[in-house]
């Protein structure tokens, strides 16, 4: 199993990622983080037990910083023929408090399975799940090449509904693991609403939703899409 992501060197709570890839590999996975040579070179001496993989591919001309995109990382695990990959923010923690992980492995069987995080302040046990958006992804080989390019990037916003939103229109199944699994501690946010709104016009673009004007419709939307069709 890998875990994949893009380890960011100016997060606001840097020091999170150190405490969220090290639990990662204590829940058995293999870390990939995709940066660009410039932020490699800042992360690789700390981060020692992470694979980096060096990428073109980000949104720096648009966003000014260089969010790798999302397509990037797909495309590193058709590559890598990952049979079981967990596509994830490299600040969300695994907390396998049930042994969820073969179970999760069994519905990615059946389709994608995305997951929510549970935000906390001091401790997991406080931890409130965060409904409207989506931290981490098992993604099954079988299913790699449902996926279209995109533009949107990890540190962005939706990308986290692109991907389960992409399984729905090409009707496979998309699987919420209910069990908690994922944990984050909060912080301020680190996008504007403007970027939010910028990268609502992305995915209405991307996604042919151009029948709804604003960035708010389209969240609203397809939100409700991924309630619906997710099992």
């Amino acid at each position: 199993m890998i875990a994949i992501t893009s380890i960011s060197p100016g997060h606001k709570n840097y020091e999170n990622q150190r405490i969220a890839i090290d639990s990662w590999i204590k829940a058995g996975y293999e870390v990939v983080s995709l940066n660009v040579a410039e932020e490699i070179e800042l992360l690789e001496k700390e981060f020692k037990d992470v694979k980096f993989i060096h990428t073109f591919r980000h949104t720096k001309h648009i966003f000014g910083k260089p969010y790798v995109t999302a397509s990037a990382l797909i495309d590193y695990i058709k590559e890598a023929k990952s049979k079981y990959s967990l596509l994830i923010n490299s600040d969300i923690i695994i907390d396998d408090q049930n042994d969820s992980v073969e179970k999760i492995k069994e519905y990615s069987e059946d389709g994608v399975v995305i997951m929510n995080r549970r935000d906390f302040i001091n401790s997991h046990s406080e931890g409130v799940v965060y409904e409207r958006g989506f931290d981490g992804f098992f993604i099954n080989y079988k299913w790699i090449d449902i996926f279209p390019q995109t533009i949107l990037s990890l540190g962005q916003c939706f990308w986290d509904y692109w991907l389960p939103y992409s399984a729905i229109v090409n009707k496979v199944k998309v699987m919420n693991l209910k069990e908690p699994y994922l944990f984050h501690k909060k912080h301020n946010v680190q996008y504007s609403v403007d970027q939010w709104r910028r990268t609502g016009d992305i995915f209405k673009a991307e996604m042919g939703l151009a029948k709804f004007a604003r960035a708010e419709q389209v969240s609203d939307y397809v939100f409700k899409q991924i309630r619906l069709h997710t099992r």
